[in-house]
């Protein structure tokens, strides 16, 4: 199942954040009570106006009611006001609301629990190059969740969103092919995507390229690489990859270790995405 997160909202939305806390310290009781009610005035007019827009039919503002709705902001929340303006804005192709909508469905808030319908709203989006809708369609497949088992589809529908950076489908397809998940085991394949997200700084790719570079799975034996890549995961906190570079420490020259921290302390990640 998805893993429920809250919602980013849109910039315009930011405004009823900013109303929030753009009040001057230094102004006394009263002048801060009168400016408080002008900003609570100023920003019902402004909620008020958006919810206009979203009845005459804008898909962007019903979007972003339902978004406030979901995340209770600025307003009780209610999931299922949410579902009911994500759903406006989905039947209008909106690629965020058709996301936003399908991640309702799969975890059962303001809807009931319907896996076939998220993957319905997922696959829409994910139509759109939306990468998030791509990488959770990718897991219902690999789940077989509102659609049949299909490692094949997987992997395709992480490939989509791993081309375009987003690491997480990266990650999955690194172990997909590297333990034949639905899909022909290949140690390069997975070794390449593993790299992606290791240079864009996950900690967990780091730590198995790094580990790959000690046995030679998929890429050739190299203990400074692996040393380099192990030291990279370990300063993000990751057990494994210290417990692995320790190991193989005693296998490098006093040189070669100092060679990969100092590449270590000069990397930068490689970001992929826009």
């Amino acid at each position: 199942m998805p893993k429920k997160l809250t919602k980013k909202l849109t910039s315009l939305s930011a405004i009823v954040f900013f109303l929030d806390i753009f009040v001057p310290q230094h102004l006394s009781a009263q002048e801060r009570s009168r400016d408080l009610g002008s900003i609570e005035a100023s920003r019902i007019e402004w909620f008020t106006e958006l919810r206009r827009k979203a009845e005459r039919g804008e898909a962007e503002s019903q979007r972003l009611l339902g978004s406030f709705y979901e995340n209770g902001s600025g307003v009780k929340q209610d999931y299922t006001a949410a579902a009911l303006w994500y759903r406006k804005a989905a039947d209008q192709g909106d690629k965020d609301a058709q996301f936003n909508l399908a991640d309702l469905y799969a975890n059962g808030f303001g809807v009931p629990v319907n896996h076939a319908e998220a993957a319905a709203w997922y696959r829409l989006a994910a139509e759109q190059w939306h990468l998030e809708a791509q990488h959770n369609l990718g897991g219902m497949y690999l789940r077989g969740e509102g659609v049949l088992k299909n490692g094949n589809e997987a992997a395709k529908w992480y490939r989509k969103a791993a081309q375009l950076g987003l690491v997480n489908s990266q990650v999955i397809l690194c172990a997909m092919y590297g333990d034949g998940q639905g899909v022909p085991k290949n140690d390069s394949e997975a070794m390449k995507w593993c790299r992606r997200a290791a240079e864009q700084g996950n900690a967990d790719a780091q730590t198995v390229l790094g580990i790959e570079y000690t046995v030679g799975g998929g890429v050739p034996v190299d203990y400074v690489q692996a040393y380099f890549w192990l030291n990279l995961a370990a300063a993000q906190g990751n057990e494994l990859a210290r417990n692995s570079r320790d190991t193989i420490t005693g296998r490098l020259t006093s040189q070669q270790i100092a060679d990969a921290q100092r590449m270590s302390a000069v990397w930068q990640p490689k970001v992929e995405r826009p």
